[in-house]
């Protein structure tokens, strides 16, 4: 990743509870990113919605090159937090674009329709719940100590201030107040992550926890999004985060807990991470054939008519090695279902089983043995035809009218990339489950 971009939220109560690194309670310190929030929301939709900052979750923002990266306001909370108080909230991910938009601000028109306490409860119970915490706050305020100038300066703002959301009046005037605030957020919600994007809890967050706790919740995070990666290209982001911390100077002999109780240290996210590699690998299953046995071997014909096998200098090797480099990148990185090995693992090809019924077949990549020759060329063919096609030696393979080719060239990824990006059909879709399935109960 070039740029920097939301990867996990951290719970803001976890790591005030677990991660401080001073003696200021942790309430002193939650007021301390409300208020700082609070100006954010202020400068972009100039309203103070009383009850609610939008702090619960901070955002690492990662360039794939630190291990934590930086640390902003989560506009994730925010969104979902605007979507759930006006009734539309789903268990599923908030997906911000256009359509989210109209359905919210048809939302904000019904709100405009409500007239009574009731009607508001059951239809908007998080702003019902907002309504009944208000009243309650303002009669704390209403006891607020006036003895000295600076106590009744602050009795006025905050009544001012809770009085100015109608929560004193009828429930009409709180709820035109209320539909008015959230139409801003939803209208002018991408000036509002621009600007929060622009921000940083870092120098906050050095100067008050303990970064290397920080570092392993943020650890646990990234393990938890690899266990329920629905992709290579994702699993291997966070893991690639997991391993820069494992390589870090961080110190791991550190504890933490989460909301839900869960202890982590060192020794349980080692078992975690070997358990999740170990349960990755599982993509990796065997054929009991050898893929695309070699056949006729290539040799150079002398005059003295004697075969002789074509010997590689260290020059060769090496532009081999870069290549064999490369090619292992784009397998890792591409979405494949499965990696079927032949009888002859090192020697050669395996195959890469894509979702929409593609098949690869390629060399392995071996650094002490890196056999990339251009002349070996990448192989496609439809999953179908897998179980009959891969049993072929090259010079049969390579006549078949079902078999495509795609050389080591400039733009071989380009091509590839191609092919296993193509949308596959139900029917091939469900072919690759099958063939997978059989494959590990090793029935072919």
């Amino acid at each position: 990743m070039s740029d920097y971009v939301p990867t996990i939220n951290l719970s803001l109560h976890t790591l005030l509870r677990e991660c401080r690194s001073t003696t200021r309670p942790q309430e002193d310190m939650f007021v301390d990113i409300s208020l700082w929030n609070r100006e954010n929301i202020h400068q972009i939709f100039r309203y103070r919605k009383f009850n609610y900052d939008f702090v619960d979750y901070i955002t690492c923002y990662n360039d794939g090159e630190h291990v934590i990266g930086y640390l902003k306001p989560s506009y994730d909370d925010f969104l979902i937090s605007i979507t759930r108080f006006l009734g539309a909230y789903t268990s599923s991910d908030v997906v911000d674009n256009e359509e989210l938009t109209e359905k919210l601000l048809q939302r904000v028109e019904k709100l405009k329709q409500i007239k009574t306490t009731y009607e508001l409860k059951k239809e908007f119970p998080f702003l019902y719940d907002d309504l009944m915490q208000g009243r309650k706050y303002l009669d704390a305020v209403e006891k607020m100590p006036k003895e000295t100038e600076e106590e009744q300066e602050r009795y006025e703002a905050a009544k001012h201030y809770y009085y100015s959301c109608g929560l004193r009046r009828n429930v009409e005037r709180f709820v035109t107040t209320q539909a008015e605030v959230y139409r801003r957020f939803v209208t002018q919600r991408k000036e509002y992550k621009k600007l929060i994007e622009s921000k940083s809890f870092n120098r906050y967050m050095k100067n008050n926890f303990d970064m290397d706790k920080v570092a392993m919740l943020a650890v646990h995070t990234y393990l938890c999004r690899c266990e329920k990666a629905t992709d290579e290209e994702e699993y291997q982001k966070y893991m690639s985060l997991i391993e820069k911390y494992l390589e870090s100077n961080y110190n791991k002999d550190v504890a933490v807990t989460t909301k839900n109780g869960f202890v982590i240290n060192k020794r349980i996210l080692e078992e975690r991470i070997n358990l999740l590699k170990r349960k990755h690998a599982e993509k990796e299953v065997l054929a009991g054939w050898e893929l695309v046995p070699e056949g006729k071997e290539l040799v150079r014909v002398t005059t003295d008519h004697k075969p002789r096998v074509l010997k590689m200098t260290e020059v060769d090797i090496e532009a081999l090695r870069k290549a064999g480099k490369r090619k292992e990148a784009f397998y890792q990185e591409s979405a494949y279902t499965a990696k079927v090995v032949g009888l002859e693992k090192y020697k050669g090809y395996v195959g890469y089983i894509y979702p929409n019924g593609e098949v690869l077949l390629d060399r392995e990549y071996r650094d002490d043995s890196p056999k990339s020759d251009k002349a070996n060329a990448i192989y496609n063919m439809k999953v179908g035809d897998f179980e009959t096609l891969s049993r072929l030696d090259k010079t049969t393979l390579r006549d078949n009218p079902r078999v495509g080719r795609i050389y080591h060239s400039k733009h071989w990824e380009d091509k590839a990339k191609e092919i296993v990006n193509r949308v596959g059909t139900l029917e091939e879709q469900k072919e690759v489950v099958q063939l997978v399935k059989r494959l590990k109960e090793k029935r072919i």
